[in-house]
């Protein structure tokens, strides 16, 4: 699948509703892969219905085979027996062309800015240093993420924001797709960036027929009775003769809603269809992931740079660093949601303390 051709910006849509999420669009990006399996007294509780039968399609899935994350596997690109290099962000930009940055965790969280980023970019800016937002959010535009930047006092051009949602277009143009009844399970910019490929978005109800499926959020859509009609309408599909295709653009599991507490994102969905499908019709159909760690965004940000040799910054060594190795970028690992430890098997070139330069 190519995924090099950058879709057109689709067109900002409304988003009052979810201003609540503040520049905090990357806290859907998973801090883990693997959710543990709920005990009994949660599942059991009054009111869990429906989501614990969910769930126990997960646990199910988790017991029955060895997951690692997002599917990949992702072979350590340093030897593990050299620990990473500490480092500072002005060394880095004296070493290398340009930056990819992690937008949650590195530049913002559910608050805002985080310490450092006004200073980063100003100082990419005074270097005129290229560099790339690299997001795993599908449920936002890059025109809504550029506008969050500036109510911050921050320029960022969207071009510069490469999201998983982003390379929908481009992957519905190339799979063929221009037409395909899809039903999208996410927001209306997630519906936007199908458009932008071609799709026919359709209504989320009982009896639909569709072409194609794409879990881009959990934001925008019911998130049992999706999971139930989106299966639901595969199985027709099938039975029909057609093999629609499934593209998951964020693999994420779950996001960090802040004091400790989490919530299920679009790969956990994905998760539960895909596990249920197997049952039905065993080896036969398949998420394609567009997210970290899969290569298709830092290939794209790398292609929208000019191919200029760049480092990554992130924070989480299961999306980020993994993903870097995956494309054959250096990595900076963050002090925040991981640190690096080498039992994980997962090794960044480099530590950062801060993002200040």
């Amino acid at each position: 699948m190519d995924v090099g051709r950058a879709a057109q910006e689709p067109q900002q849509l409304a988003d009052d509703r979810r201003e609540q999420h503040l520049l905090g669009g990357d806290q859907r990006e998973a801090v883990a892969q693997v959710v543990p399996a709920l005990g009994a007294e949660q599942r059991d509780r009054p009111g869990a219905g429906a989501i614990g039968a969910a769930l126990a399609v997960v646990e199910h899935v988790a017991q029955e085979i060895e997951v690692r994350p997002h599917g990949l596997h992702i072979a350590p690109a340093y030897d593990l027996r050299v620990p990473p290099t500490p480092t500072t962000i002005a060394e880095l930009l004296d070493r290398y062309d340009g930056l990819l940055l992690d937008a949650y965790g590195v530049l913002v969280d559910e608050r805002g800015l985080l310490p450092g980023a006004a200073a980063l970019f100003a100082e990419l800016d005074r270097r005129a240093a290229p560099y790339a937002i690299v997001t795993n959010d599908a449920s936002r535009s890059q025109a809504t993420w550029a506008a969050r930047f500036a109510r911050h006092g921050i320029i960022v051009p969207a071009e510069r924001i490469v999201t998983s949602g982003s390379l929908l277009p481009g992957y519905f143009r190339d799979r063929g797709l221009a037409g395909a009844r899809t039903c999208v399970l996410g927001t209306e910019d997630s519906v936007a960036y199908v458009r932008a490929g071609g799709g026919v978005p359709i209504a989320l109800a009982r009896g639909m027929e569709l072409d194609a499926l794409a879990v881009c959020d959990d934001s925008g859509t019911p998130f049992v009775d999706g999971i139930a009609l989106a299966f639901s309408a595969v199985v027709r599909a099938v039975h029909a003769g057609r093999t629609p295709a499934l593209v998951l653009p964020n693999p994420d599991l779950i996001y960090p809603r802040g004091d400790a507490e989490y919530g299920f994102t679009a790969g956990a969905m994905a998760l539960i269809i895909e596990a249920a499908l197997a049952r039905r019709f065993p080896g036969r159909l398949r998420f394609d992931h567009l997210g970290k760690p899969a290569p298709h965004l830092f290939a794209e940000a790398r292609r929208r740079l000019g191919g200029v040799r760049v480092v990554m910054v992130g924070d989480q060594l299961e999306t980020d660093i993994a993903g870097t190795h995956a494309a054959g970028i250096d990595a900076a690992l963050l002090a925040g949601v991981s640190r690096w430890d080498p039992a994980s098997g997962i090794a960044p070139r480099y530590l950062l303390a801060t993002i200040e330069p």
